[in-house]
Order: structure tokens, then sequence, then C-alpha cells
């Protein structure tokens, strides 16, 4: 979608060029290519929030936060932004995007961006204080099959947290297993085998 709003002014360009008037052309290409800004601009501001976020945190939510203000930000990209704010400690807020963003994008959204709203639904569990629904959370997630090192990292501290050391073993094994670079499951990994 987005690609096609960059593209369409250049091919209205290109068809304007064959009138032989630079000036036209020019003018079709910069006003198309306005069009097409204003049009996508929850991708344009997504995407540059995005880079400006890895080198500058709070600069980057901001301009991401105004991609979602526009109310065209894509469902994927909400849960995106709904995780970001989440690691800013903005758990209400974080769970009314991911609420939203998975109702309204429930046939556009992979069966992975779910649970992975699921995973982050876990988190803010956590953070509001209750561990052991948390866990219950990603006990669900695991039944049914979801993998990511952020998931093993996360559970597998849960149990440390919750002084289930067996299971904190045993997954931290399994996460190392599934990613052995990951340093969170190899730091689990050793504490378990600590406690």
């Amino acid at each position: 979608k987005g690609v096609m709003g960059f593209m369409l002014p250049s091919f209205l360009a290109y068809i304007a060029a064959g009138y032989g008037k630079p000036a036209i052309t020019w003018g079709v290409f910069i006003v198309g290519y306005l069009i097409s800004i204003i049009i996508f601009r929850a991708n344009v501001l997504m995407f540059i929030g995005v880079r400006v976020y890895n080198s500058n945190k709070q600069k980057g939510l901001k301009i991401i936060g105004l991609s979602y203000k526009t109310g065209k930000m894509d469902p994927a990209n909400q849960l995106i932004y709904a995780y970001l704010i989440l690691r800013e400690g903005r758990l209400d807020e974080a769970e009314t995007i991911i609420n939203k963003a998975t109702v309204i994008g429930k046939h556009t959204l992979t069966d992975q961006q779910l649970r992975a709203a699921d995973f982050n639904r876990a988190l803010i569990t956590w953070k509001r204080g209750d561990i052991s629904a948390a866990i219950v959370q990603l006990e669900d997630l695991y039944e049914i099959g979801y993998k990511s090192p952020a998931f093993y990292g996360s559970l597998g501290s849960f149990y440390l947290l919750n002084k289930e050391y067996g299971k904190a073993l045993e997954l931290a094994k399994e996460g190392v297993e599934y990613n052995s670079t990951d340093n969170i499951s190899c730091d689990n990994l050793g504490q378990a085998y600590i406690e």
C-alpha cells in the first residue's frame, strides 16, 4: 500500500513527460508526492520514527506517536508502538492500543502477531505486579507453541523471580537451545543452576 503510494507520482510524471513539457512533468511529480505523503502520512511517520528511535528513543517515540494519532496506522505497526510505550511504562495506553489493534486487525494480523500481542499483555500483567497471573498467561502461550527469544527470557525470568527453579532450569535449557546467543536465556540458565 505504501509502496504504491510512492510509485504513483512517478508513474503520473512519466505519463506527463510524454507531452514534452518538463515544468508539467516536475509539477505532477512534486504534487503527486505531496499528496502521497498526506495520504500515507502514518506510514511515512512510522518509517521516520523507527529510524530516529534507533538513535534517539524519546524523539523516535514522539514521531511514532504522531503516526498513531493520524488514525491511519495499520494494526501491525500499532502493536510495535504499543510494545515501545510498554517499555516506557505507559501500561494503560499500551494495553488500550493492543486491544484495539487486535480487534480491528483480527483478520489482517498473523497468528504470530496475535500471539506477540498476548505476550505483551502478559508483560503488562507482570509490570502491574501480578507475576503469578503473568506466568499463567505465558504458559498458555507456551502450550500453543509460541516461541521467541524474548518469550523464553521473560518466562524464565518470571520463574526465577517466583522461585520456581526447576521450571526455570528446564525452560532456560530450551531457550538456549532455541537461540544460543540470547543473553537473557543464557543468564537465566546460569541463575537457575546457581539456585
